[in-house]
């Protein structure tokens, strides 16, 4: 609804993402709201409803149907119709609504799906792919040690100087999302390779650029976008046969899923990925069910 106006006066969807924006949720976040909201308005368009103050329960009703209809993916309908019932629960309490239409919606949760992890056994044929006999192909061990270890966003990972390393205490310093910043161990292979990234490689990367503070830098001591990363890690995913695109946000899953196999606790690895709550692990919890369930069957214990 961006660029369309619900009434003469204002563009409620605009002060809301504005909104969004000022509370610091995340880029993401807000264009995924704002395509919602734009077609919800195409939508009312269609529908000859002009106002968002002439919406009814059946109008929101009728709109979840017609997403049904034209095939829409359950996750999708989900973040489509909680984006319009947060708008207008926002403009509630704005005092812009009197009725709020979508005071007593139930959004319908789509089933989540487990997400994509790579075994154990991957990792380290991944972890082996770079030619630690050059100095990108150290730096590049180096990246995905440090990706793995850390459990870290492509963001984070890409956006690391050179003080945020600490390897007299084996310890990295991120900024994370909202600005909010955690120190995180590093273990012993990430910190080998880091040493043997800054020590031996990063040397030969500078021949200009001195004072450049990237952790991640390439020829000319450039630094190195997170799409670089994302491309050197496809291509060794590629390189080692794995069946999976391999990206930062695979390594953090992946992580976090062995870590919980191997007996880390909930609350330590809510730390160390920065988030605020527990909600967001309950989908690495179900993989490691479903792979505990696997196991069992594949054992037979009892039998």
């Amino acid at each position: 609804m961006r660029g369309h106006k619900c009434s003469q006066q204002r563009d409620p969807a605009g002060d809301y993402l504005a909104y969004l924006k000022h509370k610091r949720y995340s880029p993401r976040t807000i264009a995924t709201y704002g395509l919602a909201l734009d077609k919800f308005h195409a939508w009312m368009h269609g529908q000859g409803i002009h106002h968002l103050h002439d919406l009814d329960e059946t109008h929101l009703e009728a709109y979840r149907l017609s997403m049904i209809e034209r095939g829409f993916a359950d996750a999708t309908q989900e973040v489509f119709m909680r984006a319009v019932k947060n708008l207008l629960g926002w403009m509630e309490k704005q005092g812009q609504l009197f009725m709020n239409p979508a005071r007593g919606l139930v959004i319908r949760q789509a089933r989540p799906r487990l997400p994509a992890v790579i075994s154990e056994a991957d990792m380290r044929r991944l972890l082996a792919q770079p030619s630690v006999c050059t100095k990108i192909g150290i730096r590049d061990r180096a990246i995905l040690e440090v990706s793995y270890g850390c459990a870290l966003r492509r963001n984070e990972l890409a956006s690391l100087k050179l003080l945020d390393v600490d390897l007299d205490r084996q310890c990295l310093r991120v900024m994370g999302k909202g600005r909010k910043e955690r120190v995180l161990p590093l273990g012993k292979h990430a910190t080998h390779w880091l040493e043997q990234y800054l020590l031996k490689s990063r040397p030969q990367l500078e021949t200009d650029h001195l004072d450049e503070q990237a952790l991640w830098i390439g020829y000319g001591a450039h630094p190195i976008s997170g799409s670089a990363i994302a491309v050197l890690m496809k291509n060794y995913g590629r390189q080692a046969g794995l069946k999976l695109n391999i990206t930062p946000h695979v390594l953090r899953r992946s992580c976090v899923t062995h870590m919980l196999a191997h007996g880390a606790h909930p609350v330590q690895l809510q730390l160390m990925l920065g988030h605020s709550g527990m909600q967001h692990l309950s989908k690495y919890l179900r993989l490691s069910i479903a792979d505990l369930k696997a196991a069992h069957q594949a054992s037979n214990p009892g039998k």
